[in-house]
């Protein structure tokens, strides 16, 4: 009797303890991605590789106002037409998806971006000419011809204007050896598509991130050690950290910068202009790289790209025809801490086809571009 009594003491035990793990288990396990609240099929092409030109345009998404939503994307152009591509705007309700208007326009080359004025205006960029177009009908208010390409960064205030140009130098025997190549670096209002200011960029690194009057990169150095550098329009360059990343501001004031540093997990970290990091974190749980931020308008929130690479086995020379796993994650930043990720939506990410996304400007929405949808989630 007794020993019947331990050994069914023994087995309540033992289930009580199955059932507990079990459910620690299905708790851990309980990692569904979110839901989106609304999404839409646009159809966005997949540009295959085999296409004989594939726009370098990628798919864009942007918020004009809190309840407005503008997408591009580019089609092949109908056979009769002068250009291979054509751009398409959409907008579309931020609430629930709805199409307000479209407005398809021919693409000269294969380049194309779409930006947002300060003012609320939308300003399209063609290849060969800009546009500014009203929010409303998408009817084109002013137009300028451009030379060279656009730099898919902007403050609102003003876009980075490229145009090649060689820069020769007189090396002993060899004079007019061309070393290297420099650029026209022109700085064009969104409002007015008037150039600002416009200054030789030779033997420095590529403008990269927008602010106001300030200019974000990451450039070699001295010892040729990669660090984070500052500068002004047309100004000069100033080493502020010594951190390696991808440098994108988040206010006037500071910069988030996503690395991968010597560990196998990829990094963010908060920096003020002068280089004093306010804070950082370790994504642990991720194994690869991080692609370009999307800040709320206000800077409290931000949007990042992860490329988890976890368990992938990817040939070296082929990874670009490969699908790889990737997250857009949203994370805080108040009161001077960097806060845990708000929201992490795993998505599938190739060369083909490219996506986009971005945070609505209280950081309360996400959207996410890509496999033909456009998705809509709540950010807690």
């Amino acid at each position: 009797m007794n020993r019947c009594l331990k050994m069914r003491s023994a087995s309540v035990l033992t289930l009580a303890y199955l059932l507990i793990v079990g459910a620690c288990s299905a708790e851990a396990s309980n990692t569904a991605p979110p839901k989106p609240e609304w999404q839409v099929s646009l159809g966005v092409p997949s540009y295959p590789g085999k296409a004989r030109l594939r726009p370098s345009v990628r798919p864009a998404a942007i918020f004009i106002a809190p309840g407005e939503l503008a997408v591009a994307y580019a089609n092949a152009a109908p056979k009769d037409s002068q250009s291979a591509w054509e751009a398409n705007l959409v907008l579309m309700s931020a609430r629930d998806g709805a199409i307000r208007t479209r407005r398809t326009f021919g693409m000269a080359g294969s380049n194309a971006g779409i930006f947002r004025s300060e003012q609320g205006k939308l300003v399209i960029w063609l290849g060969d000419r800009l546009e500014v177009l009203s929010p409303q009908t998408l009817l084109t208010e002013k137009s300028r011809e451009v030379e060279g390409s656009v730099q898919p960064y902007s403050d609102g205030e003003r876009i980075i204007l490229l145009k090649s140009n060689v820069t020769t130098v007189e090396t002993g025997p060899q004079t007019g050896y061309a070393r290297g190549s420099g650029f026209n670096v022109s700085f064009v209002r969104l409002d007015t598509l008037e150039t600002q200011v416009s200054c030789e960029s030779a033997g420095v690194g590529l403008p990269h991130a927008i602010q106001g009057n300030h200019l974000a990169n990451t450039m070699t150095g001295g010892g040729g050690r990669w660090a984070i550098y500052l500068g002004t329009l047309c100004g000069d360059w100033k080493r502020i950290s010594d951190l390696q990343g991808r440098t994108d501001f988040l206010s006037p004031e500071r910069l988030v910068v996503t690395a991968r540093p010597d560990t196998d997990h990829p990094r963010l970290a908060v920096i003020t202009i002068t280089g004093r990091e306010v804070c950082g974190t370790e994504l642990k749980k991720y194994s690869g790289s991080l692609e370009p931020v999307a800040p709320s308008l206000g800077g409290t929130r931000f949007a990042v790209k992860i490329h988890d690479l976890a368990g992938l086995e990817i040939p070296a020379l082929d990874i670009y025809r490969h699908v790889s796993k990737a997250h857009i994650a949203v994370y805080g930043f108040t009161n001077g801490i960097c806060t845990p990720s708000l929201l992490d939506v795993p998505t599938k990410v190739s060369s083909r086809p490219p996506f986009d996304f971005a945070l609505s400007f209280d950081g309360g929405h996400l959207v996410i571009l890509g496999d033909g949808q456009v998705r809509m989630f709540r950010v807690p």
